[in-house]
């Protein structure tokens, strides 16, 4: 769940600038990318991925493996392959009963403690008929089949203890894997809330200035177009003397609605100061630009507040990029 709000906050964070290839929005889309998603991305995949190793030991008993019917099988017959290794050489090699090791191994590997105890009591077992057997025909001392039955048992502990040790070890990680999502989600929720507006929802003057930096760099490089729309609200000192500050923020919030349903996905708006707003807006000609800014002056010209006895209205000046211009050159 995590990384899932972890995701749905950068979603958030990049509507604004999901435009087509080679635009300037993807332009900014992608600087967006490089200095922040990227390394946010990579931290959840690392959260999901020791997520996914952790599940296997947490929804499932024993040690819980991820094995398949195919492992298994794989694992039974590495079993028989294994007795029947030992009576081959068993006439000619001491110590070949290490061979009858080798399943309790596998399972080792596979992380299974269920294959562990299963091949390590049935080895323990067989080995006492197949001692029982061979005692007659090799004359094999007792103490032979005491320590035989001692490495078995052993080795049963040690891979026992060994997967205590990696279940306590997947759990720990799982511990740390949350305190990092935790610490990621409350990071990226702060990262937010220094490039938003807390009043009106858009992006505050900050952040504007850094995107228009990364697009007017676009606009350079690939000749794009672009203009900016900056919007003042008339008299909007009046509002504040005659209805008070609560009105005063009623009527921003409003022009922010407008202005947030006007835009394109395309376009970036952004409050850029007291009773400024600014729209970037890519992807346009001027002539477009221009009938989406009278469109913009219009709406909120027609917008009914019960607050004030006037209607709000807006002056909105726009300017048009042109090759060579700067930042300063767009605000003259």
């Amino acid at each position: 769940m995590a990384s899932q709000n972890i995701e749905r906050l950068l979603d958030r964070d990049a509507d604004v600038f999901r435009g087509r290839g080679g635009s300037a929005a993807a332009g900014l889309h992608s600087f967006r990318d490089r200095r922040g998603r990227g390394r946010r991305t990579g931290c959840v995949w690392a959260s999901r991925t020791a997520a996914s190793c952790c599940s296997c030991w947490r929804h499932r008993p024993g040690c819980d493996s991820n094995l398949n019917t195919g492992s298994r099988l794989w694992s039974a017959a590495d079993f028989c392959l294994s007795y029947l290794f030992y009576f081959i050489i068993q006439p000619i090699v001491d110590g070949a009963q290490m061979a009858l090791l080798l399943p309790v191994l596998i399972s080792v590997v596979y992380f299974d403690r269920k294959l562990l105890y299963g091949f390590g009591s049935l080895t323990i077992l067989l080995y006492c008929l197949i001692y029982l057997t061979e005692r007659s025909l090799y004359q094999k001392p007792i103490q032979e089949f005491i320590q035989i039955q001692s490495v078995f048992i052993v080795s049963i502990m040690i891979g026992h203890t060994i997967l205590v040790r990696v279940k306590e070890f997947m759990r720990h990680l799982e511990s740390v894997m949350k305190s990092e999502q935790q610490l990621l989600v409350e990071r990226t929720i702060s990262d937010k809330l220094l490039k938003i507006d807390a009043l009106t929802g858009l992006y505050n003057h900050k952040a504007f200035h850094e995107y228009l930096e990364a697009l007017l760099e676009q606009c350079e490089k690939y000749q794009l177009p672009l203009q900016l729309a900056i919007i003042d609200i008339d008299n909007f000192k009046k509002v504040n003397d005659n209805y008070g500050h609560r009105v005063g923020d009623v009527v921003l919030k409003e022009v922010a609605s407008k202005v947030m349903s006007t835009m394109t996905p395309n376009d970036f708006a952004a409050r850029y100061g007291g009773e400024e707003f600014a729209i970037i807006m890519a992807d346009k000609t001027l002539e477009e630009a221009e009938r989406m800014a009278e469109q913009l002056r219009e709406r909120i010209a027609r917008t009914e507040l019960p607050h004030t006895v006037k209607p709000v209205t807006v002056s909105i000046g726009l300017c048009n990029f042109q090759q060579g211009d700067d930042k300063e050159s767009l605000f003259r």
